[in-house]
């Protein structure tokens, strides 16, 4: 239950040139890897497209890796290229903030046997570029003043005491720290990952009934102060979206949106359902057991779903296109397959919080009330 926060893993990115958009900023990443040498390591912003990626080979326990962002300060993470061109299911990445200017970073790269994973990186830092050292100081503080000394049980009286009062008593401790030091900050970005990355903590677990409204404003509230100096930001959409859903969810209605699908076309979720009788839209990711078992089980009832007007939608939302076509590949997906990624919208505007998600909309984009086990129990719809 306890989501003790996101902790800082590890990305590597190297390369010579990292071109976006012309007008963008140039930006250069110096990084100290030791235990790598002659392997390539890739850079993975989640905000830009994968398949743009660089690559370069660590010599000598160094890489350099310079290009141009669009935006000034975002979300990057270091990897190997191997767990992109080759995945084993799990990878070891290095996240960080990058920005326009110079960033270093360095790390140690341990091979790992028998734990699905190539290579543990420990011994992380942060040695140049303020955004990246920031987000670190801030997080690595609340981490300790916040959930320093909690603990796990599986006993329910344990439980309702930390849920009743230590949890209160954490966030509101919380809240006075985010609001002494966030205009100290200066970096925007930084101010909106750390409060995105707590309020997906156990702090705000949206199953927590002594979760009161006004508690739940204060994120938004904070988001508010920070949206006007985001400006034009890649992921200013998705933040928009999902800290208006976080304070009060509004009855689930249909959102258009268009998006990449397997034959690397571009559709919009409005044609698709209004010339369909009913349409599924079935949220799911590589890595979800159950949302693979369900394509792998009901894919040979998709042609009876045709037969009576009914289309079935799965939305990928990966952090990379390369799982979803792997997993698509794998599981024979029949119907229309979609990628949205884990940083879009679509996401919060369609309050996904689990997965697999299925949600039924009729062609007039009115949502259908039904829950269904297997694909035939959808013949019923009349």
């Amino acid at each position: 239950m306890y989501k003790l926060i996101i902790s800082i893993c590890s990305t590597l990115i190297l390369s010579t040139t990292y071109a976006y958009q012309t007008d963008s900023l140039d930006f250069t990443i110096e990084g100290y890897a030791t235990g790598l040498n002659n392997k390539k390591v890739t850079l993975h912003i989640p905000a830009y497209p994968i398949d743009n990626r660089q690559i370069t080979v660590v010599r000598d326990n160094y890489f350099i890796f310079k290009g141009k962002l669009v935006d000034s300060t975002i979300y990057a993470r270091i990897l190997l290229d191997e767990d992109i061109t080759n995945p084993t299911g799990a990878y070891t990445t290095f996240p960080f903030i990058l920005s326009s200017g110079k960033t270093s970073i360095s790390f140690k790269a341990t091979p790992v046997k028998n734990e699905g994973i190539r290579y543990r990186f420990s011994d992380l830092a942060i040695i140049e570029g303020a955004p990246a050292i920031l987000f670190y100081k801030y997080q690595d503080l609340l981490n300790k003043e916040v959930f320093g000394g909690l603990s796990y049980r599986p006993d329910s009286l344990y439980l309702d005491s930390m849920n009743r009062i230590v949890i209160p008593q954490r966030r509101k401790k919380f809240e006075e720290l985010f609001v002494s030091f966030k205009d100290s900050i200066g970096y925007p970005y930084v101010q909106v990952k750390l409060l995105e990355n707590f309020s997906k903590s156990a702090l705000y677990d949206k199953d927590d009934m002594y979760l009161t409204p006004v508690q739940k404003r204060f994120i938004l509230e904070q988001f508010k102060s920070i949206e006007p100096n985001l400006y034009r930001h890649s992921e200013k959409p998705f933040w928009t979206s999902y800290f208006s859903n976080f304070v009060s969810k509004d009855e689930l209605s249909f959102h258009d949106f268009e998006l990449l699908s397997s034959d690397q076309q571009k559709l919009k979720l409005s044609t698709i359902v209004k010339k369909n009788k009913y349409t599924v839209l079935y949220f799911w990711w590589s890595g979800c057991v159950p949302c693979r078992v369900f394509i792998n089980k009901e894919r040979n009832n998709y042609n009876l779903l045709k037969q009576k007007n009914i289309e079935f939608v799965s939305i990928n939302v990966d952090d990379m296109k390369y799982k979803w076509r792997n997993a698509s590949q794998k599981d024979k997906i029949p119907w229309i397959n979609l990628y949205s990624g884990n940083n879009s919208p679509i996401i919060p505007s369609y309050q996904v919080e689990a997965y697999p998600t299925k949600i039924i909309f009729n062609n007039q984009l009115e949502i259908i009330d039904v829950s269904f086990i297997s694909l035939k129990d959808l013949l019923k719809l009349q």
